[in-house]
């Protein structure tokens, strides 16, 4: 578990900038979850957007922490619209788990560790093959691939080969009908039929000898 924080940089000479955009990537590198900590008094920073798009890049999980909310003046929306506006401006990132904290008085502090790891066995987790087949064949029913020259691609059968992240292995017809498309839909079908995040997995295709 790494916390990152990117307000520091923001607005400092391009030298220190760049360090801390390179101490975050080694940081990335050393975790299996981080923690993106924002600052909830000046919201979304441009380095904000950068770093969480490092994690992605590293295939890490990320919780986003919302510190200084004991700053911010609130109503009863107050929460509820932060955040729309934090998964909006990261909207490469809406499925991560939010947490609104203050650092300084303590507010949620102690709920930090629990969520991270709860984020860290979703990495984990392994499905039998049975379950595989039978998302990967009802993604196949209800998002057909496109059809190439009066030909589509196939899904045969799968396996899970590692986790974190986890890497599911499918074999398909022929690999040269596969789309953006058809990668994405069955990537969410998997999402929607268990805990994981389809942010986390990874498919690989292979054409059926």
């Amino acid at each position: 578990m790494t916390p990152l924080e990117s307000a520091a940089a923001e607005g400092s000479n391009p030298g220190f900038e760049k360090f801390s955009v390179l101490r975050s990537l080694r940081a990335i590198e050393r975790s299996d979850v981080a923690l993106l900590l924002i600052d909830a008094t000046t919201g979304i920073t441009a380095q904000d957007t950068h770093i969480a798009g490092l994690i992605l890049d590293a295939w890490k999980s990320v919780v986003v922490l919302i510190n200084k909310w004991d700053l911010v003046e609130k109503d009863t929306h107050t929460m509820d619209q932060f955040t729309h506006q934090v998964r909006r401006e990261l909207n490469f990132m809406d499925y991560v788990p939010l947490l609104f904290i203050s650092a300084k008085t303590g507010q949620r502090v102690e709920r930090v560790l629990p969520l991270a790891l709860q984020v860290q066995e979703e990495r984990l987790i392994r499905l039998p093959t049975s379950q595989l087949n039978k998302i990967f064949h009802e993604a196949q029913d209800r998002h057909p691939a496109p059809s190439l020259s009066g030909r589509q691609l196939k899904f045969y059968y799968s396996t899970q080969v590692r986790s974190d992240p986890p890497t599911f292995l499918l074999y398909v017809n022929d690999l040269s009908w596969l789309t953006l498309h058809t990668n994405v839909s069955w990537k969410t079908s998997c999402e929607r039929c268990t805990r994981l995040s389809a942010r986390l997995v990874r498919l690989v295709m292979r054409p059926r000898r």
